[in-house]
């Protein structure tokens, strides 16, 4: 089962490797590439199919073993490790997750999936996009996403 929130507030429908997964196109990218699929592969943070360095991540496994839903739960919120993955300056799309989190405490995680769903398609002709894209596919307006550093 697919699922569009993560932990630390990152919005997985908008990840390039769950795109990937979710259209079909995972298997090609990693023969093209070399790679396993099972690394690649991922429904989502909480799913049963998550991409290798998800599985991994400091901040998911403390959220599961605090049994919270997300990081803005946690009384440490926002801890160093959460500030440390928010400030990282090879995701550049990590910054948006302090936001995220304090709408979801606020707005609730339906109306922020609702949200992250607009923030996340074009606004031209609706097509989602990921991350790093700064034009959509479909019909090559501009897109708010990040420079891929």
């Amino acid at each position: 089962m697919r699922m569009l929130d993560a932990y630390c507030g990152l919005y997985c429908g908008a990840c390039p490797k769950f795109m990937m997964t979710e259209n079909g196109e995972i298997e090609e990218f990693a023969a093209k590439n070399g790679l396993s699929v099972e690394d690649f592969a991922c429904s989502g943070c909480k799913s049963g199919q998550v991409a290798k360095w998800c599985r991994v991540c400091k901040l998911k496994m403390c959220a599961q073993e605090k049994g919270f839903d997300s990081c803005a739960e946690c009384r440490d919120y926002p801890c160093t490790d959460l500030i440390s993955f928010r400030d990282d300056p090879k995701y550049p799309y990590h910054k948006e997750i302090a936001a995220y989190l304090e709408e979801i405490k606020e707005a609730g995680k339906e109306a922020w999936l609702l949200s992250m769903k607009e923030r996340w398609s074009c606004k031209n002709c609706g097509e989602p996009y990921n991350w790093y894209q700064l034009v959509c596919d479909n019909c090559k307006e501009k897109v708010n996403g990040y420079e891929e550093p």
